[in-house]
């Protein structure tokens, strides 16, 4: 169990240095497409050199490899949406906010659970549930209007685009977790994240191409988006190696459940920080209640 929390933390830690990387990038209007294609194109490189164990990869048949390869080319295309939505959500409101209604997202497993794979749910789960559907309603009825919208960044449109931001990062934990148990050969070498980021890679460029292509002619290559593409790629080949590792250490202990309530709690709380002390964003008293209703309802929710 030790080691598991251990690589808990080193996923949380990663998933809040990339949410710090796409506030950036949502700040300083970067091209999402361009930022992203980049980035996925320099992470499937790498984790296809140095994440496959290709000694014994050479040894997997053909047809286990081609049934178990779409399990994890689907929550590719998912994330593709996820992150640009994510991203838009950076633009429109509260940094802060966003990143732990994103990470709220442990309720679409937690639902996928109950209504599709008869898994025991617990009347605390239940207030985990009540805590973080409450949590939200309260943004929404203390957000302000007109000109202290821009200075807090609460509106409406921003709610929806962070609810969609979470619904989709869920359907994308949920397919991981379910590929995960399903095909763990995959994983165990180290086949999941390249085959999960050559499905992003091929997303980005494709949608790069249909929506922003005109968008190179202004930043080209420049070294601002290689810089934070480059910054991004190794992040997201740490926290895809990270997470992965954690939901096989886990998952041997009967407690793959317990990962992603647990990596949110560490990341919204590592992101808090960044946040409040740098990117120096308000807080209020509802704020801070509604950040801690959410947090505590992802912990109950987890509870077995």
């Amino acid at each position: 169990m030790f080691h598991g929390l251990i690589w808990i933390i080193a996923t949380g830690v990663s998933w809040a240095s990339i949410s710090a990387v796409m506030s950036n990038v949502a700040r300083y209007r970067v091209p999402t497409f361009l930022f992203y294609s980049i980035g996925a194109v320099l992470t499937a490189v790498m984790a296809w050199v140095f994440l496959v164990d290709w000694r014994a990869a050479v040894n997997m048949p053909l047809g286990d490899f081609l049934i178990a390869a779409p399990a994890f080319l689907i929550p590719g295309l998912i994330n593709v949406v996820s992150q640009a939505v994510m991203v838009r959500t950076l633009k429109l409101g509260h940094n802060g906010l966003s990143v732990a209604i994103r990470n709220c997202a442990g309720t679409v497993p937690f639902m996928v659970g109950f209504l599709f794979l008869d898994a025991r749910v617990y009347w605390f789960n239940w207030v985990g549930l009540l805590l973080i559907t409450s949590g939200f309603v309260l943004i929404t009825l203390s957000r302000k209007k007109s000109a202290s919208d821009k200075k807090t960044g609460f509106s409406m449109k921003w709610l929806m685009f962070a609810l969609a931001s979470m619904m989709l990062s869920g359907t994308f934990q949920t397919c991981n977790t379910l590929a995960t148990m399903k095909f763990n050969t995959v994983v165990k070498l180290g086949m999941a994240t390249p085959l999960l980021m050559t499905c992003c890679a091929a997303g980005y460029i494709s949608a790069f191409l249909i929506w922003q292509r005109d968008s190179l002619k202004i930043w080209g290559f420049s070294g601002q988006v290689l810089r934070y593409a480059a910054v991004w790629a190794v992040l997201a080949l740490l926290s895809y190696y990270f997470m992965f590792k954690t939901l096989d250490v886990m998952r041997d202990i009967n407690a793959a459940a317990l990962v992603f309530p647990t990596v949110m709690g560490v990341n919204v709380c590592c992101f808090f920080t960044y946040s409040k002390f740098k990117l120096r964003e308000p807080y209020t008293f509802v704020n801070i209640c509604c950040l801690l209703m959410c947090l505590l309802g992802v912990v109950m929710l987890s509870v077995r």
